[in-house]
């Protein structure tokens, strides 16, 4: 990464933050490219581009332009007809999700749902491009959300880097990451039987996922989990893994034996049906236990690592 450098000016105008590229010859420029001039983007008498750093406890206000009001007849609902803002670090970014303007779209009368209007966020500096949007503010798989990572901002604190953007995949991609802990490695047809799902699906799901920084793909169609997920899902693992019960090892250690039916399972271990039943089914869906549609019950590889915790300990 090159030197951050600002461009200090004098008076009211802003100070900009620019980069100068390293082994560009010394050559400055600005991080990202000018917008299109347009209405609630003039800031200090001038057009500021996407993303333009801003220094000062007060900033003037998109939704209104600085007028302190909205279309020339009501007060301005965002700065309360003072045409600025407050800035509570003293260091602001104009909003990546819409551009300085304060809208939620170029016109409309709703504000902006990143910056609630102002058209500046409050940021605190060392700060770098997000890398879950690419500095866009908006998620590049739907431009119509503002991106979870660095909540439009398109930018995220260097201090805690990608922890600051990144978090336990839910859902649909919690699944897939889950059997990619399993397996180490897996592809997209080994996922899809796993979980009942299409290929195509799972393909699509997982290309999301590597945008989002979860899974890496090493040939075509087989993934595996970035480090940072990995630890995420191995930490999970050794949480659940303390939480297993007495009565949980002995019938996952009845499996290993070679017990395969829940009647199988209740008459070696004593236990009610229903009860081996719930056991069970709750200990397949945190993949202790791979449920089979004939009936029959194998060990996954989270039962395995139970056992030999149990038999350590």
């Amino acid at each position: 990464m090159g030197d951050w450098q600002t461009a200090n000016k004098s008076g009211t105008a802003t100070n900009r933050l620019r980069y100068r590229e390293a082994g560009s010859g010394q050559q400055e420029g600005l991080i990202w490219s000018p917008v299109k001039a347009g209405p609630g983007r003039a800031r200090g008498g001038q057009r500021l581009p996407e993303k333009t750093i801003l220094r000062g406890d007060s900033q003037e206000c998109g939704f209104c332009s600085g007028t302190g009001s909205r279309k020339g007849a009501m007060v301005c609902p965002v700065c309360k007809g003072k045409g600025e803002v407050h800035i509570k670090t003293g260091t602001a970014i104009v909003c990546g999700f819409c551009r300085g303007t304060g809208e939620d779209k170029v016109g409309s009368d709703v504000t902006c749902l990143a910056c609630k209007g102002a058209g500046v966020i409050a940021v605190e500096e060392p700060i770098e491009p997000c890398p879950q949007c690419r500095g866009r503010g908006r998620e590049l798989d739907n431009s119509n959300l503002y991106c979870s990572g660095c909540k439009g901002r398109g930018v995220v604190n260097v201090k805690h880097g990608a922890k600051k953007f990144f978090g336990r995949p839910s859902g649909t991609a919690g699944d897939i990451g889950r059997v990619v802990y399993d397996m180490k490695e897996a592809g997209k047809t080994q996922i899809a039987r796993r979980l009942g799902l299409t290929s195509d699906y799972v393909a699509f799901v997982c290309e999301s996922m590597i945008k989002k920084g979860y899974l890496e793909k090493v040939a075509r169609g087989i993934y595996v989990l970035t480090p940072e997920c990995e630890t995420l899902f191995a930490k999970d693992e050794a949480v659940e893994l303390e939480k297993v019960t007495s009565q949980q090892v002995l019938l996952l250690g009845l499996v290993e034996e070679g017990e395969s039916t829940i009647a199988d399972l209740s008459a070696r271990s004593r236990i009610p049906v229903d009860q081996v039943q719930k056991i069970t089914g709750a200990m397949a869906k945190k993949d202790f236990l791979d449920m089979l549609l004939n009936g029959r019950i194998l060990l996954a590889g989270k039962g395995k690592k139970a056992l030999e915790k149990h038999k350590v300990q």
